[in-house]
């Protein structure tokens, strides 16, 4: 009776074998369109390391990278974009947000409230301060340009 008991004879539950839950796993995937837009040598440290990305259906590209960044990038092959269509967005970890444009125009909006403007047809930089001061760089000179209103 007993050699029956231990083979899980008549009457006898069979053993059952608790699996371990799997462990996770993280494997780095092939380049795609993002890794595609960078160099090493422009990114440097801030994509050593894990990324997510997310894509929504209206074309909409998130990444969240390594460093803290933020990269969106909206995907022009779903839609006709005209020149200051924005294609993508990048929100660094101080609170700077960059926006690029399809006329490969950039704007550059610091958390402190300067803004800075790329024109890529022209070639110049537009700075304005907090306070409305601006200044325009083209050709590594600078001139000072009018003061706008701001409501600080």
């Amino acid at each position: 009776m007993a050699a029956a008991a231990k083979k899980g004879g008549k009457g006898q539950p069979a053993e059952v074998a608790e699996e371990a839950p799997p462990e996770p796993s993280f494997e780095e995937g092939p380049p795609n369109f993002l890794d595609s837009l960078f160099a090493d040598s422009d990114v440097a440290e801030a994509t050593i390391g894990p990324c997510i990305t997310s894509t929504m259906k209206n074309g909409l590209i998130v990444r969240h990278m390594p460093n803290g960044d933020i990269v969106q990038i909206l995907d022009s092959s779903l839609m006709d974009r005209k020149d200051h269509t924005e294609i993508d967005r990048v929100f660094l970890s101080g609170g700077i947000v960059i926006r690029h444009f399809a006329n490969l125009d950039a704007e550059i909006l610091y958390p402190n409230g300067e803004h800075a403007k790329f024109d890529r047809a022209q070639m110049k930089w537009t700075i304005t301060n907090d306070r409305g001061f601006r200044r325009e760089y083209q050709d590594g000179v600078y001139k000072d340009l009018p003061r706008i209103n701001c409501l600080n």
